[in-house]
This record gives C-alpha cells, sequence and structure tokens, in this order.
C-alpha cells in the first residue's frame, strides 16, 4: 500500500473514532462554534490566483451515496469526457461518509506541482481537507471550491472558504446570487452534468412495484434537512389525492434514517400505517436509486429550497414526470412545459434540526393542494403524464448536457476551449 493512502486511512480512522466518542456528543451549537475557530486555526492560505492547468483533481465525497458526492463524481465523468486529465482523490473516509455501496474507489493523491484542485466541498469542511491534502501537494495549484447552498445567504461559518479558493463554482444561480455579495472573486455557474450519467432503467418488479399502480416517490437524505425536503408535505398530498386506493403507492425513500430516530417517528405517523405508503430505509447502490427513480410514474418534491436539485433532474431525464416546488436552484433546468411546478409562499425557515441556524432567513412553503391535484391528475391522464416524461426528458438534455457543462468551465481550465465551442460561459462578478 502507498504511503499516502495508508496515512489517509489512519487519519480516518482516528477522525471517526473521535466523532463517534466525543464530536457527535455536543450540542449543535457548540460544534459549529468549535468547528469556526478550529477551521480558522488551521486554514492554509493557499489561493493565490494562479493559472488554471492540467492536471485537474476532483476531490470530494466520490465514495458516498450524499448529493455532495454525486455531483463531484458527475463533474470527474465530465472533465474525463471532455479530454481533461482529470484525476479523482475521495475525501469521504476523512468525514466518515464512505457508504454508498458498489461505488468506484478513487485513491489517487495529489501529487506535488502545477495543477488545479477542484474541491466539492461545504467552505467550513475546506480548511480540514486541505490541511489532510497538504500543503506541499497544493502549492502551485489553483483551488477551485464547488459550493452549494439552499437559501439566500450562505451562513457566517462559510465566510472563512471565501480565503480559501481562487474561485467558485455553483451548480445553479440561485446558489451564485447568494455568494456573489461577499467576494470579488470569480463565481462560476456550473451545473451538474445530470444527462452524462448512467440512465436508471425501469424494473419494477425489482422493487415490488405492480405494473398496474400509480407509483409516486419522494427522496430524500435525513443530513440534507427533513423540514427543507419536506416528505410531511409529499404524504399529506399523496394522502388527499388518492386516500386508501390500492390503485396508488407512494415510496418515501430516505437515507440515513437511523440518525434521526424522532423525525422517523413523526415520518411515519403521517403516513398513519396506510398499505399504500411504504417507507423504504436501507441503502441503495447508484445504480438501484436511479432505477428506482426510473420504475415510478412521478417523483414529487414539495421541498422548500433547493440549491440544484439532482434527484429531480435525474427523475426528468429518466422521463418520470415531476412535481415540484418552483423555487430556487431548480428552476435552472425546470419550466412549466417540462415538470408541474408548484405555488408557494414565502415563510420563515424553521429547522427544529438546526441545520440552517442563520437568523431572517425565508423558504418556500408549496401549496399541497396544488400538489394533490397535480397527483389526481397525471394518474387520471397517462398520455399527459407521458408527455410531462417526455418535455422533462429534453429539457434536461440540453440544459444538463456535456456541451452546457463545456460552456461553463472550459473558460475557468483551458481559456482556449471555449472558442471551439461555439458557446458562451456563465460567470459572474
Amino acid at each position: 500500500m502507498q504511503l499516502a493512502p495508508r496515512l489517509r486511512e489512519i487519519s480516518a480512522r482516528a477522525i471517526r473514532l473521535f466523532r463517534r466518542l466525543a464530536w457527535e456528543r455536543l450540542p449543535t451549537g457548540l460544534r459549529r462554534a468549535a468547528l469556526r475557530r478550529l477551521s480558522t486555526a488551521l486554514a492554509p492560505r493557499l489561493a493565490r490566483d494562479l493559472p488554471p492547468c492540467e492536471p485537474i483533481y476532483v476531490a470530494g465525497l466520490l465514495s458516498s451515496r450524499v448529493g455532495m458526492g454525486e455531483g463531484a463524481r458527475l463533474c470527474l465523468e465530465a472533465l474525463d469526457a471532455l479530454g481533461y486529465d482529470a484525476r479523482g482523490f475521495d475525501l469521504s473516509p476523512l468525514f466518515g461518509r464512505g457508504d454508498m455501496p458498489g461505488a468506484a474507489r478513487y485513491d489517487e493523491p495529489v501529487a506535488p506541482g502545477a495543477g488545479t484542485v477542484i474541491i466539492h466541498l461545504n467552505p467550513d469542511q475546506l480548511p480540514l481537507s486541505l490541511t489532510m491534502i497538504g500543503r506541499r501537494r497544493l502549492a502551485g495549484k489553483r483551488i477551485v471550491g464547488f459550493w452549494s447552498w439552499e437559501l439566500a445567504r450562505i451562513p457566517e461559518s462559510w465566510h472563512i472558504g471565501l480565503e480559501l479558493v481562487d474561485e467558485i463554482w455553483t451548480p445553479s444561480r440561485f446558489v451564485a446570487d447568494a455568494i456573489r455579495p461577499l467576494t470579488q472573486k470569480p463565481v462560476r455557474v456550473a451545473p451538474h452534468p445530470v444527462a452524462i450519467g448512467a440512465a436508471g432503467r425501469k424494473r419494477r418488479a425489482a422493487f415490488g412495484i405492480p405494473e398496474e399502480v400509480f407509483a409516486v416517490a419522494t427522496i430524500f437524505d435525513m443530513a440534507s434537512c427533513f423540514a427543507r425536503k419536506y416528505p410531511l408535505a409529499a404524504i399529506r398530498a399523496f394522502r388527499d389525492a388518492f386516500g386508501a386506493n390500492g390503485q396508488a403507492l407512494l415510496i418515501v425513500k430516505v437515507s440515513g434514517a437511523s440518525s434521526e430516530p424522532a423525525l422517523m417517528e413523526e415520518l411515519r405517523e403521517a403516513a398513519g400505517g396506510a398499505s399504500n405508503i411504504r417507507i423504504v430505509e436501507e441503502n441503495l447502490t447508484r445504480t438501484d436509486m436511479l432505477d428506482l427513480i426510473a420504475s415510478v410514474d412521478v417523483l414529487l418534491s414539495p421541498h422548500r429550497s433547493e440549491g440544484f436539485g439532482l434527484t429531480l433532474a435525474q427523475a426528468m431525464l429518466a422521463r418520470t414526470a415531476v412535481i415540484a416546488t418552483g423555487w430556487s436552484g431548480n428552476l435552472d433546468f425546470m419550466n412549466e412545459t417540462a415538470v408541474k411546478l408548484l405555488s408557494f409562499d414565502m415563510v420563515p425557515v424553521a429547522d427544529p434540526q438546526g441545520c440552517y441556524a442563520e437568523d431572517g432567513q425565508v423558504w418556500a412553503e408549496p401549496d399541497v393542494a396544488e400538489a394533490a391535484a397535480a397527483l389526481t391528475e397525471l394518474a387520471a391522464d397517462r398520455s399527459l403524464l407521458a408527455q410531462l416524461g417526455s418535455a422533462g426528458h429534453e429539457e434536461a438534455s440540453r440544459a444538463l448536457g456535456l456541451e452546457a457543462y463545456r460552456a461553463a468551465v472550459a473558460p475557468a481550465l483551458h481559456p482556449g476551449m471555449s472558442a471551439s465551442s461555439g458557446l458562451a460561459a456563465s460567470v459572474v462578478h
């Protein structure tokens, strides 16, 4: 075993032990304050506005099932497809998130010398990540932070990250608008190239979904904030639309269920033991998750906010009809002809989990009655269902394909390449 992977493995084990025995027992507020102080102390200020060049290292949660991990994998795959010397560096073990069954492992260490490093992690995780990669290995490299956020203002704990990167990429204009007022550094919209990823296959039998049933799914991870993803609204809309009708089925796919037993109890109470509502907690491989999305008729997302909406994009590409809140980052690849967009009111953020602690923030409260009506309409009109699926596929393929990604990132990585594509990049300062 090479020395660098071995040291990384030892460090990851020590960090996991510390998290289990001490860190996770601290109150949320104390953890945030401690992380902020630690970040300030550890942060290696390496950003010097160096020019971009190859090799390009994509560092992130490459073997984790979370959306941030999928975004990093898509970035790596797209850069490789565009002909860049792109290499992956997995930081999942460092954060105890190497939890995706069947995921590829990326163990190529960052080599000293010139290059570019794109780090798919939140800014408050950057100091520890940069420290573990190593100051010597990062010297001479342009550092790009890929950040996603779900509210109109980024939290104070993220401000340290602005000092540690040369440039910032975001998956949507919504996120870029949250970051732009706080920095003079380039902020580039680089939407996740979801269209180049593996396509889901319809395998209803594998998931126990009868062919004749109108199947709906709502999908979320507890770590992504229960209140933001709002599965209770999905359950309420489904029950209002179908009651106990056995010809309709709602699959509530939840990851990280064991981390929030009280919220899981709330979810089960909302389902009320209904035989046509199925709560699925087991981990799925990347392939199985895509296949589940392709196997249902509708993906229902009454979210209160999204930085991007990766699962929504995957559903559109699978020709699964989408019903989603018409606000935030998902609007970059959605319109009223491609999906059913829900009306909403803006309300103050209320988050018992403490994922969003900043005062004065707001997010959307989707119209549940409108969601129920949309479900009823699509269940009654299969031609409309198919039409919506096809329109969604076309729109997501255009907005989230390889050429759109080339247009966004080529000027940041190799300015000469942008001229050959004939496409303009989306950059704000």
